[in-house]
């Protein structure tokens, strides 16, 4: 009967580090896919983030160019009448 025993013992313990193996596996798997899929959901936040930071910066140059030009057309009759006197004279 020890004989037996023994036998289902090792058989029983060679079955139980199968399952452990096994379990250890599909954790690892697992654990690869959700990191993937972190690092996927990051990699497109990034590039969203990336896309709103290039959209926010050309409407503020956008802006700047308006308000620059703007200044202009209210700056430049004003200057223009100061600058009338300085231009040479023919006579």
């Amino acid at each position: 009967m020890s004989v037996v025993a023994d036998w289902m013992s090792t058989i029983l313990l060679d079955m139980v580090w199968l399952w452990c193996e096994f379990r250890m596996q599909v954790s690892n798997v697992l654990h690869a896919a959700r990191w993937k899929c972190r690092t996927q959901k990051i990699a497109i936040w990034a590039s969203l983030h990336n896309f709103v930071w290039l959209y926010l910066r050309a409407t503020k140059a956008r802006i700047d160019n308006l308000k620059k030009n703007l200044l202009k057309q209210q700056c430049l009759p004003h200057m223009s009448s100061h600058y009338d006197e300085l231009q040479p004279t023919s006579g």
